[in-house]
Order: C-alpha cells, then structure tokens, then sequence
C-alpha cells in the first residue's frame, strides 16, 4: 500500500473531492462519472440504468438525469420514490454511491423547460421518435429523427415527451481504491442532521 498522503485521509478535504469530481462528471462528456448508473425499483425487481448526470447542485445536494415520459422508468420512478446512483472512476479507482429520494418534475415546471432550452438539437431527437421506448419489434429500425429533417411537429412531440429527474441525496459513499483504500460515508440526514465518518473498506 501507498505510504502517501490521500486527500481521503481528510473527511472535508475527500467531501470537496468528490463534489469537484461529480461537478466535472457534469461538465466534461468523456468523465468517467459524466454515465452514472440509476437504480430504482420496479415493484421487487431493481433495475439499473446508465443515465448522463445533466446538472448538479451541491447545496441542495441534487442530481438532474432526463428521460421519456413514455418511458417504463417514467411510469416507475414516481411510484419507487427512492433510487440511488452509482459512480466510479477506473482511472482514479474511485467509486461513489448516492442514495437518496428521487423525483419526476411536472413538465410545465420552469425547471423542465430551463433543461430543455440547454440540450442541443442532437439531443432533443432522441424525445421525437414516434415509436415508444421499449416496444417490442420485430426486426431492427432507426427510430430516431435524423437532425437536419427535424420539423416544427417533431419539436414539439419531443418537448412533450422530456421529462426532467431529480435525486435529492440523503447519504453518499465513496470508496477509494488508490493506494491505501479509503471508505468514507456522508449522512445528509432528512431533518438536516449531518454526519460524516470513516468506514472499513
């Protein structure tokens, strides 16, 4: 093991850390913690899905994923109510979880149409396809609409279909694996008890 010093040796200095860490996930496309996995449950069964992190609030602690309205998470998340999202980092050998409550913001909401205005129109065909995630097909098609043959009716399909997802982190854990292992907990706590602590890794 390393004999060097690790930011993880410091319960303030890990915590900064790992925010700058999830802020640049955010920003930087090819950041390892820019495709975290979300993981809900559908009635019994947990699901997994990679996600893109769109936006982040430290203070609040929240995290902002988009998805279909159609979608079978859409139909599940207002229901499930609690999720949790799983990040890590081979190059780092850095692993952080965040649990915590998880929301489907009205699409009427000011907040829905702010995200909506910052994807690009790359990204809003993916809400424009005709055919509803998940249908069952029989063979292979395209069912994105191509960029340049995007029309008026495909927008507004499109925003009709964004929704906006909000985690709102309760507790969060990171596990460093970088020379010495380091495993440390952040309790948020609903009624605004804080509590951070070092844990076996």
């Amino acid at each position: 093991m390393s004999s060097e010093p690790s930011p993880f040796d410091d319960l303030k200095l890990g915590h900064d850390v790992v925010w700058n860490e999830l802020r640049e996930g955010v920003q930087k496309p090819r950041h390892a913690f820019h495709w975290p996995t979300l993981c809900y449950l559908d009635g019994f069964t947990p699901v997994p899905r990679t996600v893109v992190l769109r936006n982040l609030d430290r203070s609040e602690k929240r995290f902002e994923m988009h998805t279909d309205a159609r979608s079978r998470k859409a139909a599940v998340i207002p229901k499930a109510k609690h999720a949790s999202l799983s990040f890590y980092d081979p190059r780092k050998s850095l692993q952080v979880t965040v649990m915590g409550r998880i929301e489907m913001l009205d699409p009427r909401k000011e907040e829905t149409e702010l995200a909506w205005a910052k994807l690009t129109l790359a990204t809003k065909t993916i809400y424009a396809n005709t055919i509803d995630p998940g249908t069952a097909m029989l063979e292979p098609e395209n069912t994105t609409v191509p960029v340049d043959e995007m029309s008026t009716e495909d927008l507004t399909r499109a925003r009709k279909n964004f929704r906006v997802l909000h985690l709102t982190a309760d507790r969060l854990e990171v596990l460093s694996l970088k020379g010495n292992h380091r495993r440390l907990l952040f309790d948020y706590g609903l009624a605004g008890q804080r509590r951070a602590a070092w844990l076996a890794p």
